[in-house]
Parts: structure tokens; sequence; C-alpha cells
């Protein structure tokens, strides 16, 4: 891949057009979603287990392994910061990478992710569990999706409660 000395280099779609089969995951994905707050320090990308990743490890990226028949569930197009297309997960499937990955990843980023999760318009609890049940991990899920939405009943009900106060001054 050629690009003049003028220009920005786009990692992400470097990356993408050497290694075509790598699909973008875990905190990379969140950043391409829109659902981190920073950028990650490193590249996570997701290949298929019998698939080799000594370059891309040495190259710094973080590689994840799944089997082939789980590759791809809930893979989406997303635009890198410099506008090129790239292969990612859509929210619900980054939601259960961060829960499967949870001893591996800061634990900060896996708390930001799953508040911003329930926080989006977006979010499809259906499809969340449909994977869940999938990657083998529906118990957690379960408990995440309860546990936040104490949080937000809890959350609306103060608002209410301020609101309410508010206009009785």
């Amino acid at each position: 891949m050629y690009m003049s000395e003028d220009t920005w280099q786009d990692d992400m779609y470097v990356i993408q057009a050497r290694y075509p089969k790598i699909i973008f995951s875990n905190e990379t994905a969140a950043f391409l979603l829109g659902s981190s707050e920073r950028e990650p320090f490193e590249i996570s990308v997701t290949l298929e287990t019998s698939t080799g990743s000594l370059r891309l490890n040495k190259s710094g990226v973080k590689v994840y392994k799944i089997k082939k028949d789980l590759l791809e569930v809930g893979l989406i197009e997303s635009l890198t910061p410099l506008g090129n297309k790239v292969r990612s997960y859509n929210q619900e499937r980054t939601f259960c990478d961060f829960v499967r990955s949870r001893n591996t990843i800061e634990m900060q980023e896996v708390q930001t992710y799953i508040r911003e999760y329930f926080r989006s318009k977006d979010m499809n609890i259906s499809q969340l569990m449909r994977y869940a049940k999938l990657f083998s991990i529906e118990k957690i899920i379960r408990q995440y999706t309860e546990v936040f939405a104490v949080m937000i009943k809890t959350s609306t009900q103060l608002k209410v409660l301020v609101r309410n106060r508010s206009k009785k001054r």
C-alpha cells in the first residue's frame, strides 16, 4: 500500500487491507461505534481460531480468537475516524465480547461500555440475549441487564423527584 508523505495514515484501514480476515473487536469496536471515551491504546481484532496471528501480535495488535461459526455473529461495516470502511462488530456483539474478555480488559472500560450501551437508543436487548446464548454467557449478561435496569429505573425516579421538588419551589 502506497501513500503520499503529506497524508495521515489510517492504521485501522491499513491493518484491514493487510489482513482482510480480521474483524475489529472489543475496545476498538467500541471506539468505532462511538461508545468509548478514548481511542484504544492497542488495536483489538478477532480472528478464526485456526488463523495464524504471530505477525499481528508482533505489530502490537491484541488478537482474540473464536470458532469459525461464531466469527461473523454481529459483523457490520464501520467507518474509521478518517472515513475508511472496515469490518467490526455491532453493539450487542461488542457487549458480549467485553463480558467474555472482562478479565483482560480494564474494568472501567467494561463498565463504561455497558453503561453507554444501556443509555443508547439503539440497544437491542433481544439480540443481545440471542448472542449471549450463542456465546454461553446468558446468565452473566442477564445479571448485567438486571443491575442496569435497576440503576436506570432509580436514575429516572431520582430525576422525576428532583424535577417535582424544583417545581414546588
